[in-house]
């Protein structure tokens, strides 16, 4: 599955500019500008160090041979399974296999996702049956009935999945008839977490032509329709509104945001005179000016603002932690 458009949509090298960089001037000393490529850069290497942290991935993402070992202490708990890769989008295919034997499919209904932020999946079988293969809640999950393999307490990467990861990111054009006010769409697959909009309306279908609309959408976790409202019915033919739905958290967005701000915010910090004047002296007589300052090599022009970054991002990757990385334990 592709994505209509990606995480670099939404945070731009302008959006860094209109928010965690708002009020700095963003040139060198000859005048010229920063390069976009620093921006593009500081916003990639964010969200690469977020990932990393949060054992996650942002950007729609396929996965299409894990491995996993199989121990027979967990047939007891209908074979958990917790992806490499989260929030899980959906399963395409889980397969057995011992080493590199061809391996034998599970029938998707068997999979039970119990939570997409852990990635976190069941086997727990349903009336749909693998033909001469039956199932056994024991290891080999799979026992034919003419060699009646013997069990085995671990199989190492005996279970082989193809999966999606990742947020959702969905580019839709609909269109509003004349004389409602909302419509329902169908976004072609399951949300992962609450929806967030982006709305462009292209024709108003207005009689005035300086109105507009206001233009709010509602959906629910794990829902795969969004209802798009507007605040006046259009009276003068259709609404059309160019529609984007991601499901990336706002507070991910913000800790992105912060982190890629920092080197902009580096660079723009040495090339100003300090942190701050300590002091400044004018003399009239022989036209003498004097600035002390309190920079130093631990201080930067922007220092303050920095700190107050990273000790924001610091609670912001502890809140998110919470929500997708997975408990893991051991019992001897």
């Amino acid at each position: 599955m592709t994505a209509d458009f990606k995480f670099i949509d939404i945070v731009t090298p302008q959006f860094l500019k209109d928010t965690y960089i708002a009020g700095v001037d963003l040139t060198l000393d000859d005048g010229t500008p920063y390069s976009e490529t620093m921006f593009e850069h500081s916003i990639a290497a964010a969200l690469r160090m977020i990932e990393n942290e949060l054992g996650i991935v942002v950007d729609d993402t396929p996965i299409t041979a894990e491995r996993h070992d199989a121990n027979s202490d967990n047939k007891r708990a209908w074979w958990p399974i917790s992806v490499d890769h989260r929030p899980l989008k959906s399963v395409e295919d889980i397969a057995i296999t011992y080493g590199n034997y061809e391996p034998t499919s599970i029938p998707l209904s068997w999979v039970n996702i119990d939570s997409e932020n852990a990635g976190q999946i069941h086997l727990i079988p349903s009336a749909e049956t693998l033909g001469t293969f039956s199932f056994s809640n024991a290891i080999p999950l799979l026992v034919d009935p003419i060699t009646n393999y013997s069990y085995y307490r671990y199989v190492p990467s005996y279970f082989r999945l193809k999966y999606n990861a990742g947020f959702n990111y969905i580019k839709r054009t609909i269109t509003i008839p004349q004389g409602q006010t909302s419509i329902t769409v169908d976004l072609g697959e399951t949300l992962v977490d609450r929806p967030n909009f982006i709305f462009d309306v292209t024709q108003t279908g207005l009689l005035d032509a300086t109105a507009k609309h206001t233009v709010r959408g509602y959906g629910g976790y794990r829902s795969n329709e969004v209802e798009i409202r507007l605040n006046t019915a259009p009276d003068a033919g259709d609404c059309i509104i160019e529609l984007k739905v991601h499901t990336v958290p706002e507070v991910l967005i913000r800790c992105v945001g912060l982190l890629a701000a920092i080197l902009p915010l580096d660079i723009a910090g040495d090339l100003i005179v300090g942190a701050g004047i300590a002091r400044f002296q004018v003399s009239v007589d022989d036209l003498r000016q004097e600035v002390d300052t309190t920079s130093s090599a631990t201080n930067s022009g922007y220092g303050a603002r920095i700190l107050s970054y990273k000790n924001t991002l610091k609670a912001y990757v502890k809140a998110l932690k919470a929500d997708y990385q997975h408990i893991k334990f051991g019992v001897i």
